[in-house]
């Protein structure tokens, strides 16, 4: 009978050790694909921001082409 709850405990480890292992791999496989979303937001973030500085100076330079039409007399 002790043989018994013995080999039931040792299994009862190995099983506990197999789903820690699989929760660590899980973990670390999150962690690695959040890396790359991170390191993808930050390059969208960059484009972004160099597209509103291209967007800001395309309007400055619509308007001011409008006022120089604005202010031409016929």
């Amino acid at each position: 009978m002790k043989n018994l709850w013995k080999s039931l405990a040792l299994v009862g480890v190995g099983v506990l050790d197999i789903v820690g292992i699989m929760l660590i791999a899980k973990a670390a496989r999150h962690r690695r694909q959040a890396g790359r979303y991170e390191k993808l937001a930050k390059s969208i973030e960059e484009k972004l921001v160099t597209s509103k500085d291209a967007l800001d100076k395309a309007t400055a330079y619509v308007q001011s082409v409008f006022e120089q039409i604005k202010n031409v007399k016929i």
